[in-house]
């Protein structure tokens, strides 16, 4: 469904038109909570990321939370290249140029601990960065078959704030949703117990 589509349904639960710019925030905020309420197996990408030699800092664009990242420059093996936390980059860093072994994440540039030492293409597996909706054509990234979610969970929010109990009933779409998505959209791989995720 398109973000027109969307704000269409949401506004025939009992809201005139003069409530669409509250209903394409209402949209945006279920959305937005949608999106980052689990690591969800559709927002796992695979993104080249081209940096020159000389280069030890890039930005990194579209690329969201970074799970791992490989130099494909050694194919047909590429190289693991290893997280390490920001205030640890600098005990790594070398001014040497060659093959980058650590990287780090500040704010929103790709630090490794050396320059290139030619031009590198890395594989960056990552999680796309949510945006959210604005023009009307735009379409949510979440599974199709999720798309009536948000309207429930936007219809949910705007019943709420005008005091009018059905608001339940549409929560519990929401919640139902949610439920179902976890089912299908989750890894069933799960940490130790008392295990803590790798940074970043």
């Amino acid at each position: 469904m398109t973000y027109l589509e969307l704000q269409t349904e949401v506004l025939s639960d009992r809201f005139d038109e003069g409530k669409r710019a509250n209903v394409k925030n209402w949209l945006n905020y279920r959305y937005g909570r949608l999106w980052g309420m689990e690591d969800w197996t559709f927002k796992t990408q695979i993104s080249d990321l081209a940096v020159s030699a000389g280069l030890s800092q890039i930005a990194k664009g579209s690329i969201g939370s970074i799970l791992a990242i490989y130099d494909a420059t050694t194919s047909p093996y590429f190289s693991d290249t290893f997280a390490v936390r920001p205030e640890q980059i600098n005990a790594y860093a070398t001014l040497t140029s060659g093959v980058p072994y650590n990287f780090t994440v500040i704010g929103d540039n790709l630090i490794f601990e050396r320059p290139m030492d030619t031009n590198r293409t890395f594989k960056v597996i990552n999680e796309k960065k949510f945006t959210a909706l604005s023009a009307d054509g735009d379409i949510p990234l979440i599974p199709t078959e999720y798309h009536l979610l948000l309207a429930s969970g936007a219809s949910s929010h705007g019943l709420r704030l005008e005091n009018d109990p059905s608001w339940q009933s549409s929560e519990q779409d929401w919640q139902s949703g949610i439920n179902d998505m976890r089912s299908k959209y989750l890894t069933n791989i799960r940490p130790a117990s008392g295990v803590y995720p790798s940074w970043p």
